[in-house]
């Protein structure tokens, strides 16, 4: 799924797998854009518990339009998304942080790509969209 601006700002989230073993975790590949920033990672974990608080932190962010949703990849630091409100009005943003290791003789290095932008904040658009999540990251 993709969720844009309106802009040249998006981030693209698309389930590759769920683990074997039942616990119902999921796999997905990320990416994000804008102003010239990307970052893409094409195998990034998520926790089955973590993704369900997720979903119910959307929820309630929707129809509060108070606090903020936030889902952190099982690899510390990989992904993090974040739907937040920024203003008085109730708009909402999403922050994504995306990372990848790389090992550069016998080194770690993780390279870090910080992207934030408006998404709408209708209350139908919305709504939608935390379907479409919802739906993305389901097993």
């Amino acid at each position: 799924m993709r969720i844009a601006d309106g802009t040249s700002c998006f981030f693209t989230i698309t389930r590759i797998d769920t683990d074997t073993n039942g616990r119902g975790d999921v796999n997905a590949k990320v990416s994000a854009a804008g102003l010239g920033f990307t970052g893409a990672n094409r195998s990034v974990w998520f926790d089955r518990l973590a993704i369900n608080a997720f979903i119910a932190d959307l929820r309630a962010l929707d129809i509060s339009r108070e606090g903020s949703a936030i889902l952190d990849s099982m690899s510390p630091g990989e992904c993090t998304l974040t739907f937040s409100n920024y203003d008085l009005l109730g708009h909402l943003q999403l922050e994504v942080v995306i990372a990848r290791a790389v090992f550069f003789f016998g080194e770690t290095d993780h390279f870090q790509s910080r992207i934030r932008f408006q998404v709408n904040s209708d209350v139908v658009a919305f709504g939608n969209l935390v379907n479409e999540l919802e739906a993305e990251l389901s097993v």
